[in-house]
């Protein structure tokens, strides 16, 4: 399908929204990201999710997800950068507070992607 999704595309998709990310975390680190946002998805939804072809109704969560993770260890390393959501922009030049204040915000974005996937419910009988 077209619509479907690999690791290298959501690679594509975060530099349309992140500037300036360092090359500590770009390349193998990015796709570790990635994978680890996928296998976030999975266990939260218990659908299985592949990460060479991820159907559309996953990419928005994977991609949130992958964003907030990102923002947060350029934080944990000192890099300030360009980010925007939609409407929302913040731009160089606020510290660590700048991204901070978008991983908050990709953060809100994926919570509200995750409740609208919802999660697989079990239910087992007792035996009495």
């Amino acid at each position: 399908m077209a619509n479907e999704w690999n690791t290298g595309s959501f690679v594509s998709e975060i530099g349309k929204y992140i500037d300036n990310i360092p090359s500590a975390l770009s390349g193998t680190n990015m796709n570790g990201t990635i994978l680890r946002s996928i296998e976030y998805v999975t266990n939260y939804t218990g659908d299985t999710i592949s990460s060479s072809s991820v159907a559309l109704k996953y990419q928005n969560a994977i991609l949130f997800k992958s964003c907030f993770d990102l923002l947060t260890s350029m934080n944990l390393i000192g890099i300030d950068a360009n980010t925007s959501l939609g409407d929302f922009n913040v731009l160089n030049g606020g510290a660590d507070k700048n991204v901070l204040t978008s991983a908050s915000k990709w953060e809100s974005a994926l919570k509200d992607e995750l409740r609208i996937l919802g999660r697989k419910c079990v239910m087992f009988k007792a035996n009495s």
